[in-house]
């Protein structure tokens, strides 16, 4: 997946404390590392109340995303020959 590799904890704990505050973390972002963005995102995600997808949709959701992987890689494979 994208992101797989964890950010710093403490960077992530920052910009959730930052966020929570009503300020802007990533607009002085250099020097951070783009996994601790990430990191925050995805424990934002987590965090919700409702999930972003619902939970009875989810079979559809990753049976959708399977085909269009299928399509992908089959787009890819003919292109290749």
């Amino acid at each position: 997946g994208i992101f797989r590799v964890p950010g710093a904890q403490v960077d992530i704990n920052q910009f959730k404390d930052a966020f929570e505050k009503g300020e802007d973390p990533l607009v002085n972002i250099t020097g951070r590392e783009m996994n601790s963005v990430a990191g925050v995102l995805k424990l934002y995600f987590r965090e919700l109340k409702e999930p972003l997808f619902a939970r009875d949709m989810f079979d559809s959701f990753i049976s959708c995303i399977s085909k269009l992987n299928s399509i992908i890689n089959l787009n890819y494979s003919t292109k290749l020959t």
